[in-house]
């Protein structure tokens, strides 16, 4: 049995035993005086010919070209023309490659076209529509070294912390830097094997605010930089209700650094049984919704009643947040202990530490 791959060349013995037998009996139709040598001439030669054009039909040579691919170079596309049909994007940089405003003129240029393969960064975002039912291949250029990514929060309010986010190619043991405007460091840290990172940041100020970024290698040296600014808008004031059985020099202490910090500080401080600084040291329920802290003293604890203190509890419960300040510890006459407060989400018990002593239950 004829195997496949022997099919083309019985195709050209049997063309050739054709060719040889027409010319055979034209050099027979010469002898015998019915044709002129030189019309015998002609047809030998048409007829070899059209054996070889015959058997090209049914067996093309290869080409190095794929057929109905094409190859757009993109911007960042290495220079020189590669092989095969090639068009070349505005954001192209290089020459020698025609150029089309963009890909479905291309595609219009060169119809019968199945596949492209991009060099290059990639399409631009016009061109996605036009690459729609058509296979596509991706041939990227090799990142520089140094920030291949980097994506900023989007809100960002004063005195929050947000998040910045980014990815460093080509630097092994990559670590990130981030200086504010003064040039002193306020950030860093180590890439991960994928060469991501995570940077905090806490814009102290409204406004564009402008950071500078730096890539550093394993040995400190700098690889890269980039500014990243931000539109940092107008942040609120920690909200913090002060309630003390008896003034002191700590709390003047602490309502002073308030002041410093920006901190919106009521202070509510009983001085006598019927005299006191601001109201009387006792907190509403509904107050307790707009207060990001409470700060209390254990006098002012004993002295709520049992409604105030279930809402302090129950706000508590909700997510609020607690700090025991040094200053409150010499408000009390009882042990020299502190009257903050915390909660617990797996638990509804409070606790108040002594300054120096592990926690109590507070009742």
């Amino acid at each position: 049995m004829t195997s496949l791959a022997a099919i083309p060349t019985v195709v050209a013995l049997l063309l050739a035993a054709a060719v040889l037998a027409a010319s055979l009996r034209l050099l027979l139709q010469v002898r015998a005086g019915r044709i002129t040598p030189g019309r015998c001439a002609g047809i030998l030669g048409l007829q070899a010919v059209a054996a070889v054009l015959l058997f090209l039909v049914v067996y093309p040579p290869a080409t190095s070209r794929e057929a109905g691919v094409l190859t757009v170079l993109a911007e960042g596309a290495a220079g020189g023309r590669p092989a095969g049909q090639s068009v070349a994007l505005p954001e192209y940089r290089g020459r020698g490659v025609d150029t089309v405003p963009d890909l479905a003129t291309a595609l219009r240029h060169h119809p019968g076209t199945t596949r492209i393969v991009v060099q290059g960064t990639g399409l631009p975002w016009r061109d996605h529509d036009a690459a729609n039912g058509i296979d596509v291949a991706f041939d990227p250029t090799p990142l520089p070294s140094g920030l291949a990514e980097l994506h900023l929060p989007q809100d960002v309010v004063a005195g929050r912390r947000v998040v910045v986010h980014g990815r460093v190619a080509g630097v092994d043991g990559a670590r990130l830097e981030l200086r504010d405007p003064a040039d002193r460091p306020i950030a860093g840290v180590a890439a991960d094997d994928q060469g991501r990172f995570a940077l905090p940041l806490v814009a102290r100020a409204s406004g564009t605010v402008e950071f500078a970024l730096r890539v550093l290698d394993a040995s400190g040296e700098r690889i890269d930089e980039s500014t990243v600014a931000l539109s940092v808008g107008e942040g609120r004031a920690t909200r913090v209700l002060l309630l003390a059985g008896a003034p002191s020099a700590e709390l003047r202490a602490l309502r002073r650094w308030a002041v410093d910090a920006g901190v919106a500080l009521e202070s509510r401080i009983q001085l006598s049984r019927e005299a006191s600084l601001g109201n009387r040291p006792y907190v509403e329920a509904d107050e307790l919704a707009a207060l990001d802290l409470l700060m209390l003293d254990e006098r002012t604890w004993r002295a709520l009643d049992g409604p105030q203190r279930l809402a302090i509890r129950e706000a508590s419960a909700m997510a609020w947040a607690c700090c025991c300040a040094s200053a409150m510890c010499s408000t009390t006459r009882t042990g020299n202990r502190c009257g903050c407060w915390a909660s617990r989400r797996a638990t509804s018990s409070w606790t108040t530490r002594a300054c120096g002593s592990p926690p109590r239950p507070w009742t």
